[in-house]
């Protein structure tokens, strides 16, 4: 089971898009996602929850309550085998707990001037943030080394140049170490999908836009399956 934060210092990065359409990959992958939306002043995927989406259909979405978090957690453990908590903007203890206790950290980030240039706050508040997951052997120093970005609302056409310049940017933000799992383009399929109650990779309307979220959801896969080595390792050491 791993918990998974979507963090990001600036407003509008897609954190709560990107949350819930990587949760519907993930129930479509036979995973058993649960969502908890701590972005407090907008909780628009309680909204997409409640007002748009059919109960019966995964994924599970909860309100999240910082003095709870733990034992919701622990509580969640019965019944799903991913959490995914959308955060809201900013920074703040709350944001560090949150990265303290995730087991991966996702950043979205939109490829503009101003996005590339907040994605430096984000990653000094990671970098302060400690890495309270177990065992110590495996831990990194900080929450950043569990961090790893997202490409939000990216040119449906990728040049070379246009990575090279990403790279670029997020190497002068400080996050140029950084794993990116891909980029998701500006379409309108990720919006209309949500506006129906869906994620994008069910409702089938654009077949970019789900090879778009299922690369950033087996690039997930990734990531948890080298903690899960990196824990077997360390198990058979002791």
């Amino acid at each position: 089971m791993s918990v998974v934060a979507l963090i990001a210092s600036k407003g509008g990065a897609g954190k709560s898009t990107v949350a819930v359409h990587l949760a519907v990959a993930a129930a479509l992958r036979k995973r058993r996602p649960l969502l908890i939306d701590f972005d407090t002043k907008q909780l628009s995927i309680l909204t997409w929850s409640k007002g748009f989406r059919s109960k019966a259909k995964s994924p599970a979405v909860i309100r999240g309550v910082i003095e709870t978090l733990l034992s919701d957690i622990a509580d969640a453990k019965r019944k799903h085998d991913l959490i995914i908590i959308d955060v809201a903007a900013g920074g703040g203890d709350d944001v560090c707990t949150i990265a303290t206790i995730a087991d991966h950290i996702l950043v979205p980030v939109r490829p503009s001037t101003f996005d590339m240039s907040a994605t430096r706050n984000t990653v000094d508040l990671l970098r302060k943030a400690a890495d309270n997951t177990e065992p110590e052997e495996i831990a990194f120093r900080n929450a950043l080394g569990k961090a790893a970005i997202v490409l939000n609302g990216a040119p449906k056409k990728q040049t070379a140049k246009w990575r090279r310049d990403i790279e670029a940017s997020l190497e002068a933000s400080g996050a140029g170490a950084l794993r990116v799992l891909g980029a998701l383009a500006d379409r309108a399929a990720y919006k209309t999908a949500i506006e129906n109650g869906q994620g994008v990779t069910e409702d089938g309307d654009d077949d970019a836009a789900i090879d778009e979220i299922f690369t950033v959801y087996d690039g997930l896969v990734s990531l948890e399956e080298e903690r899960r080595k990196k824990l077997a390792s360390v198990r058979r050491g002791r």
